[in-house]
């Protein structure tokens, strides 16, 4: 009885210990690697422009930087920085990286390969019968054009309901 006790106390206190060094390193880290993120994210904020909805996407993308670096310090990460869900922030910051962009990035071979079959719900119909007008095999380089601008456009509703639906199913495993 005796021994469990002192074992008992020595385990507290070495997690005690353990506790006391992560915060230490913790809040020096949080101030070279934290610290400048939420700044980025409190200039955003204040100075973007807050009339469209890439405003919030911005805010967005530089919250989840924000978390991402927090979750990869903290003491549900392992030794090299990864803990259970960072694979869902990763994809997530990089749907908001396009679609905050408005789709610049996006290439014509990813526009080649995109399903159009399942995008009746998230675009309008009109746009959807223009990016299928525009016949793709036309050497005109005006209607190539418009076919990339229209297949962006899809591209990114894309993009936005993928970022939505890992939200809504993932969210909870990001605070749990």
């Amino acid at each position: 009885d005796e021994n469990e006790k002192e074992q008992l106390l020595m385990d507290t206190v070495s997690y005690q210990r353990a506790m006391w060094y992560h915060k230490k390193r913790f809040n020096a880290w949080a101030k070279e690697g934290l610290q400048p993120l939420v700044d980025e994210l409190v200039e955003a904020a204040k100075t973007a422009p807050q009339y469209d909805g890439c405003f919030l996407y911005e805010l967005e993308y530089y919250k989840l930087r924000c978390m991402r670096a927090y979750f990869s310090h903290s003491l549900i990460a392992d030794e090299n920085g990864n803990f259970g869900f960072n694979k869902w922030i990763d994809i997530c910051l990089l749907l908001l990286q396009h679609i905050k962009e408005n789709g610049m990035h996006i290439t014509e071979s990813q526009l080649q390969h995109m399903n159009i079959r399942n995008v009746k719900d998230i675009v309008k119909p009109s746009l959807l019968g223009n990016y299928m007008d525009v016949c793709s095999s036309v050497n005109d380089r005006f209607q190539k054009d418009r076919r990339a601008v229209y297949g962006r456009d899809i591209y990114i509703r894309k993009m936005e309901r993928l970022y939505y639906r890992i939200r809504l199913h993932k969210l909870r495993e990001w605070y749990e």
